[in-house]
């Protein structure tokens, strides 16, 4: 099996690179439970609508605020973002998605990170 490293790993939102300590992308479907008496005790079910989350953290950049734009990472902001996987050409591509969450972390003995949390409200491209 040919792995590959993270240490690549780039976020572009609205075309603007973000220099990111790391990143998830969690999609999932809904699945609508069709249990019923001949199911022997055992759950059914059919998947329904597809949706996903994810975040991505950064350190703070006094130079670049992550909040005026760009980037513009602001709540309810719509985004276009692409998820690179490592250090290869190969990323997720969401064409909309909204930020949902902007935690920011201020350690007194390390950089201040602040993270961004999203929701996709359309479809998503996996890698090619």
């Amino acid at each position: 099996m040919a792995v590959i490293t993270g240490q690549s790993g780039l976020v572009k939102i609205d075309l603007q690179n973000l220099n990111v300590l790391k990143w998830s992308f969690n999609p999932t479907v809904g699945m609508d439970e069709t249990t019923n008496t001949g199911s022997a005790g055992f759950y059914e079910g059919i998947p329904t609508i597809k949706t996903a989350t994810g975040s991505f953290d950064c350190k703070w950049d006094s130079a670049a605020n992550p909040h005026l734009d760009p980037p513009g990472i602001i709540l309810g902001a719509v985004v276009a973002l692409k998820l690179y996987v490592g250090d290869s050409t190969s990323f997720y591509d969401i064409p909309t998605a909204y930020i949902v969450g902007v935690p920011v972390a201020n350690d007194a003995k390390a950089a201040i990170t602040f993270s961004c949390n999203f929701q996709v409200t359309a479809g998503w491209t996996d890698p090619a």
